[in-house]
């Protein structure tokens, strides 16, 4: 194992796999570490890189696997990242399901270790994580309805990820309604 890889042990899911880890201040570190290569490759634009997701999230169980949001200016910008972060080694998958996005994966034998996605800064779908994330943060009787909600749905899917993401949107969409 490399040493850039070292820190990633206990990190990261099969393309089928749902599976909940405590929370660990280690992901902060990881994505630390991330943001920075990623910032470092991407340097001919002016990115911003925000950790989001329940890894991001003090307490909260989670998908051990990082999330990263890329804001640029506009979505245009995307395609003069892509290289770059494919030097990375980052795959890319388009928009993949969601118009306006790029979306990436950083995988190592076959564990996603990163979900990063890239949206235009100040986009519906940037408000719209940043909100979740924060009102997350700042309300602990809401963590913990997320956090049983995960639970619940983990055990009822456990190797069903797409199902598992249906059963958190309804409880997302009404925490970003409420903000």
């Amino acid at each position: 194992m490399t040493t850039e890889m070292e820190h990633w042990d206990n990190i990261g899911l099969t393309p089928a796999e749902v599976q909940l880890s405590d929370w660990s201040d280690r992901w902060e570190m990881l994505f630390r570490i991330e943001s920075d290569r990623i910032v470092a490759a991407c340097d001919e634009l002016d990115v911003s890189v925000e950790h989001i997701g329940s890894t991001s999230i003090p307490g909260a169980s989670s998908r051990p696997v990082i999330d990263i949001m890329i804001g640029v200016d506009h979505i245009r910008d995307s395609g003069a990242l892509i290289e770059p972060l494919k030097g990375i080694g980052y795959k890319c998958h388009g928009e993949n399901g969601v118009p306006g996005r790029r979306h990436f994966t950083r995988s190592v034998d076959r564990r996603c270790l990163v979900n990063l996605q890239m949206f235009p800064v100040d986009s519906e779908h940037w408000n719209r994580a940043m909100l979740l994330r924060d009102r997350l943060r700042s309300d602990s009787e809401l963590l913990q309805q997320y956090i049983e909600l995960k639970s619940e749905l983990q055990s009822r899917f456990p190797d069903n990820p797409a199902e598992y993401q249906v059963g958190k949107a309804a409880f997302e969409e009404s925490v970003c309604a409420d903000g």
